[in-house]
């Protein structure tokens, strides 16, 4: 897994990784949080709080050149496509349910879930079910072209 750039706002860094996906790179979009930043007030990161990873680092390249060549050129978008931007984690396998880093509360498969309900802190689901199983398990979180989710068109 490799980070490949940041954004400030979660639509551009999530409007990359889609990006990425439809040319065939296995890319996602994660939200930075330091908790420690968070609690105190403090930035750490001025490059931007949206990560975009890859899971090739062999993809790099490639990716570069796309996003590149995306930002030379951007497209128009739609209103509400932000919606399916955002992974549907309830098509995940609830046993993948990350642990809350600072309590250990099993968090709910909800990408919108900004703080454990266990201890408050704040969280980031998406993050932390790709730090832990890497980015393609983020794969049957989303529609394929017929609609469908997972692995062959079959629905996660």
């Amino acid at each position: 897994m490799l980070e490949l750039c940041r954004y400030q706002t979660r639509y551009e860094a999530d409007s990359a990784a889609e990006l990425l996906r439809r040319e065939g790179v296995n890319a996602t979009a994660v939200e930075s949080v330091d908790t420690l930043a968070v609690l105190m007030g403090v930035s750490v990161d001025t490059r931007g709080r949206f990560a975009v990873y890859i899971a090739d680092k062999r993809d790099k390249e490639l990716a570069e050149l796309l996003l590149e060549d995306f930002y030379a050129d951007p497209p128009e978008f739609e209103d509400g496509w932000e919606a399916q931007a955002e992974p549907d984690l309830s098509r995940l396998d609830p046993s993948l349910a990350p642990q809350c880093p600072a309590c250990g509360v099993t968090l709910p498969l909800d990408s919108r879930a900004r703080a454990c309900r266990g201890c408050r802190t704040p969280v980031d689901v998406i993050e932390l079910l790709v730090e832990r199983h890497g980015p393609e398990v983020l794969e049957r979180c989303y529609p394929d072209e017929d609609g469908e989710g997972g692995p062959g068109g079959q629905p996660g």
